[in-house]
């Protein structure tokens, strides 16, 4: 018999973070890398402990099935290289995680990333994701979603093939999530401090 090689790095889950031009893409800078250690430490996935970053016009977004869009500012609109790199992600079965990290601030970057998502996917609403979609109930029984803020009751998504493709969030997820160099976590939590962010951590 001969022997097997593993696949190696390569098939890790990887918390990719979206660059863009013209905003702060990583406006909580250790949060992709916190929420791949709680899935190591929570379930039997594999992450890349150090997650990677890559431009949706890159052939490299292709390599993963999730992307995680962040940031806190209005930004310019994507290149339609950007635009068609999206949308060729998304109908080819990846997952979009869209986290506003300053979710009261009216016209910031969420109302750019929609802009941009109804370019990429003129003919698929952004909607209200219910409370009792399988996102609530696939590991951790969740009643509704909270981040750093309690925000909205109701996630939005995009419903592509009866699957939720792109998830948008308004709680700033990533702001419960970041930790600094020392372990402590980097942002209070509003208005249910620790047990709202072990929640945003189970979302």
């Amino acid at each position: 018999p001969s022997f097997a090689r593993a696949i190696g790095e390569s098939s890790q889950f990887d918390v990719r973070l979206v660059q863009y031009d013209g905003g702060h893409h990583r406006p909580r800078d250790t949060a992709p890398r916190r929420l791949a250690w709680e899935l190591r430490k929570r379930t039997s996935v594999e992450p890349r402990l150090e997650p990677t970053e890559v431009r949706l016009d890159d052939p490299r977004i292709f390599e993963t099935p999730f992307l995680y869009w962040a940031g806190d500012v209005a930004f310019p609109p994507l290149s339609e290289a950007e635009v068609v790199g999206l949308r060729r992600f998304v109908q080819l079965g990846g997952l979009v995680l869209v986290d506003d990290a300053a979710p009261n601030v009216t016209d910031g970057f969420l109302a750019s990333a929609r802009r941009d998502l109804r370019r990429a996917l003129p003919d698929v609403p952004i909607e209200p994701l219910p409370n009792t979609h399988t996102l609530f109930r696939s590991f951790y029984l969740l009643p509704r979603p909270e981040g750093r803020v309690a925000g909205p009751e109701q996630l939005e998504a995009m419903i592509v093939n009866d699957r939720a493709a792109v998830i948008l969030s308004a709680h700033d997820l990533g702001g419960a999530w970041a930790r600094d160099v020392y372990g402590n976590w980097t942002f209070p939590v509003e208005p249910g401090g620790e047990a709202q962010r072990e929640r945003a951590i189970r979302l």
